[in-house]
């Protein structure tokens, strides 16, 4: 979709917060092939996981990236678009990519790890 700035703008429409969508390189829009699903509760969290790599390879190359669930309320439009069967596929989401344009922008404050993580005794 990186060269398609029109179906960027037309996803980004089907947002309320679509400015950084509209600005992004490239979308790439996530989708449960359910024909090819083993089990679905499983999928899901394996798409998780898949997602959740490509963020973390995008920020190791210095790219922006940025997963966007928000337009899961919109997936029949997104499909309508992408001219995906609407029974067969399942969004996940769509991951906008892009330089960021300042150098601090991907930096966030984090909390500890031992802040985040339950235990029990």
């Amino acid at each position: 979709m990186q060269q398609d700035k029109t179906l960027i703008r037309d996803i980004a429409d089907l947002m309320q917060r679509s400015t950084f969508v509209k600005n992004a390189d490239c979308l790439i829009c996530v989708f449960l092939d359910k024909d090819n699903a083993f089990d679905y509760t499983k999928d899901c969290q394996t798409m998780g996981a898949c997602i959740q790599n490509m963020l973390l390879t995008a920020t190791s190359l210095g790219i922006g990236s940025c997963r966007i669930g928000e337009i899961l309320d919109r997936q029949t439009e997104v499909k309508e678009l992408l001219q995906a069967d609407n029974d067969r596929y399942d969004l996940m989401a769509i991951i906008s990519l892009g330089y960021p344009l300042c150098e601090n922008a991907a930096k966030t404050t984090r909390k500890p790890l031992s802040e985040c993580v339950l235990s029990y005794k």
